[in-house]
């Protein structure tokens, strides 16, 4: 249940923004280098705690300002989403990887770029762990309206990046996507070898591609497509 506050705000709430790897770069040492869309503007589901679902608002006014795209540089990549926010005092536990400093609005997008440095993360995503998830925490101000004609009751505001989590796909197929279940994709991926041996390779063959996927806005296990 969602306490009002005082103006309509609702509590701080954790959120997950999910969207595929298109592509990524192995460097000479074995990390992988990421550039990816991490969330754009939007209305979409969420689940509540008694099961049912409200619309919120990602209005361009919002995710745009200068606090939540710059908030994306800088994070750290985990292996899934931690139960608690990542700092200092937990980074050795979670962290995987750190976002870079180059997060930009393009196309419409917040996109940023990021580097996975953990080895059994990286098997992982060679066998198929392609998924990112954006974890970040906001402020709900309760308010009923209509954007891109589609109604919402929530709006989220003064987002801020906590991390860039790495999941596996979803349970269902893409069909199902459009009720707002997690999606899967496909990705072209090499017969399961050492890190070493690919790390012989990468000089030759740096750039690995994962096929287009959909993007999606995640909270618990209610998700959405976003194009």
């Amino acid at each position: 249940m969602f306490l009002m506050l005082e103006g309509g705000s609702l509590s701080k709430k954790q959120r997950f923004d999910r969207a595929f790897i298109k592509d990524y770069n192995a460097t000479e040492e074995g990390y992988l280098t990421v550039r990816d869309v991490v969330t754009k503007p939007g209305v979409y589901p969420y689940g509540r705690e008694d099961g049912s679902i409200q619309n919120e608002l990602k209005h361009p006014g919002d995710i745009y300002s200068d606090r939540t795209v710059q908030s994306c540089n800088a994070k750290p990549v985990t292996d899934d989403h931690p139960n608690e926010p990542v700092n200092m005092k937990n980074i050795k536990a979670y962290g995987k990887g750190m976002s870079h400093t180059d997060a930009k609005v393009q196309s419409g997008d917040i996109m940023v770029g990021f580097t996975i440095t953990d080895e059994a993360l990286i098997e992982k995503i060679y066998d198929g762990k392609r998924e990112i998830s954006l974890g970040f925490m906001t402020d709900l101000v309760a308010e009923d309206g209509t954007y891109n004609n589609k109604n919402y009751q929530f709006r989220q505001t003064n987002v801020e990046v906590n991390h860039i989590a790495t999941v596996d796909q979803g349970r269902v197929g893409p069909e199902a996507a459009i009720k707002g279940d997690a999606c899967r994709t496909s990705m072209k991926v090499k017969s399961p070898e050492s890190i070493l041996g690919r790390i012989q390779k990468v000089q030759s063959q740096s750039l690995r591609q994962v096929s287009s996927g959909r993007y999606e806005n995640q909270q618990q296990t209610i998700t959405e497509p976003i194009f």
